[in-house]
């Protein structure tokens, strides 16, 4: 029999790793193409596409030439039309853009080398407006005043009416706890529910009123995070808010569907303990540390097949074999793929600084990150760690099952694809 050498061994090890490499990168460049075209228009739209309601849109311009957009510029006060024109000249396409007097705002030629018009001014005041871009197929109009509107908005007080700020509610194991929820809305409610845990408390329609009083009495009866969601429809715009009873010291906990769930709760020596919770799965689970580092030498053997990390390319992890990494890092996303068993990620660190100080500095072209903390940031707040002169492209968050566009809230615990361009 053929004694095998450890050199041997470990090129049999690469060979194996590269292929599961090969088959992540495929996997994870098609989830991304498919999803960029996820909100295309392929027929003739019948009125103006509202870009006040929604960041960006994508035109098949193979089905039409010519259509209208309604948007509210930065220096204006009430939403304005605008008409698209785009006609093939040879090898090229040529693109017009014109208020609805036909004032001529902006017009130039896209070709599979020129891809984007940069900013785009619709205005006076020297803030951008618009950015396009073309891929061939589609044409994407994107708002860049856009603003995620909150149809509902919610204040919390104690039962001594102090204003909690943040979405973390104290509270004791085994006392009872009362805090009061104000809901208001812009106009009428037209639905509303509210669950405690997945179970269902309250669910009422059309309330022909504006707001909404909802008093919560509960005794925990167990060390955990209890999730309190509040869903309100107003207009036809849905709005969705959580909170975490925090039961002794649990200051974060993400416990949502098809996430590994997490748990970030201050102890008595001042420091933080985080426990994570991954799922058994034959598909890698993304996630980030809220905090601190992790050996990941630490799992015993078999507990975790290979952990996944992306710079500049993917890179992995095999306990006993090559690897480019061997330690989780606050700040960075990964992909885990766990054993035939459940199993738990457990560790203690001091938070660093709240976001956004602390976010990560981006590079060009794709990053995988997390965020850190126990704080829900805004994608604004990564307009201070991107290289000057780019801005980012793509904003795509990641779940165990699917690829979510156009991110504007990032949470700890979850992992991100953001694009640099």
């Amino acid at each position: 029999m053929k004694k095998i050498n450890s050199e041997e061994k470990n090129n049999k090890i690469r060979l194996i790793v590269s292929g599961i490499i090969l088959v992540v990168v495929l996997a994870i460049l098609l989830f991304l193409r498919l999803s960029s075209v996820g909100k295309a228009i392929d027929a003739p739209p019948l009125n103006a596409i509202d870009l006040d309601l929604q960041e960006w849109e994508e035109f098949n311009i193979g089905n039409f030439q010519q259509w209208q957009i309604s948007m509210t510029p930065s220096g204006v006060l009430e939403a304005q039309i605008y008409n698209f024109d785009i006609s093939k000249k040879g090898s090229l396409f040529a693109y017009r853009l014109s208020d609805s007097n036909e004032k001529l705002l902006a017009q130039g030629l896209f070709s599979l080398d020129y891809t984007e018009t940069g900013d785009l001014y619709l205005d006076n005041d020297g803030k951008a407006d618009l950015r396009v871009s073309f891929d061939g197929t589609y044409l994407k109009v994107i708002n860049k005043n856009f603003i995620v509107a909150k149809p509902a908005s919610i204040n919390v007080t104690d039962a001594e009416d102090n204003l909690i700020e943040g979405t973390i509610l104290p509270a004791t194991k085994d006392e009872e706890v009362i805090y009061h929820f104000n809901v208001s809305a812009v106009k009428n409610i037209d639905h509303l529910s509210i669950k405690l845990d997945g179970a269902t408390q309250v669910e009422e329609d059309v309330l022909g009123t504006t707001s909404y009083l909802y008093d919560f009495t509960f005794t925990p009866t167990v060390e955990k995070p209890y999730i309190i969601e509040f869903n309100v429809t107003v207009g036809g715009l849905n709005s969705v808010q959580k909170y975490v009873l925090g039961v002794n010291g649990i200051f974060y906990a993400l416990v949502e569907e098809d996430y590994p769930n997490l748990v970030l709760k201050k102890n008595t020596a001042g420091s933080w303990d985080v426990k994570f919770n991954f799922a058994a799965s034959s598909k890698p689970q993304p996630f980030s540390l809220p905090c601190g580092t992790y050996d990941l030498n630490s799992f015993a053997e078999g507990e975790v097949k290979i952990v996944y990390a992306y710079d500049n390319g993917v890179q992995q992890w095999i306990k006993g074999a090559p690897s480019e990494f061997s330690s989780l890092i606050a700040g960075k996303g990964y992909f885990l793929l766990t054993g035939n068993n459940p199993i738990t990620l457990s560790y203690t660190c001091a938070v660093d600084v709240l976001p956004p100080e602390v976010l990560p500095n981006l590079k060009s072209g794709w990053n995988f990150i997390g965020v850190k903390g126990k704080e829900t940031i805004s994608s604004s707040d990564f307009a201070t760690h991107i290289p000057a002169g780019k801005v980012i492209t793509r904003r795509i968050g990641v779940s165990n099952e699917a690829y979510l566009n156009d991110v504007e809230q990032f949470e700890p615990g979850k992992a991100y694809w953001l694009k640099v361009e």
